[in-house]
């Protein structure tokens, strides 16, 4: 488990890409706890050769929408 990094409660999305088979430490990141909105998405391409480049575009911003929402209601975001 990861404990609470610096960047917990600031305006920063993570979208983090596993490639291969080693990749739970990666998984791990989408599951930090003491965040004020879930600020980290993970997307597994097992083999970056045949991920296609609208599966990988899909895969990293799948979240981004659901965060930048969570994030404005939560304060973190401000809109002008």
């Amino acid at each position: 488990m990861v404990s609470s990094p610096v960047w917990v409660g600031h305006p920063i999305f993570w979208a983090f890409i596993g490639f291969g088979n080693r990749i739970s430490f990666l998984e791990s990141l989408d599951d930090v706890p003491g965040r004020a909105v879930d600020n980290a998405s993970f997307f597994h391409a097992k083999d970056p050769l045949t991920v296609s480049d609208a599966d990988l575009y899909d895969g990293i911003t799948a979240q981004y929408g659901q965060w930048l929402t969570a994030a404005r209601t939560a304060g973190i975001i401000r809109t002008h």
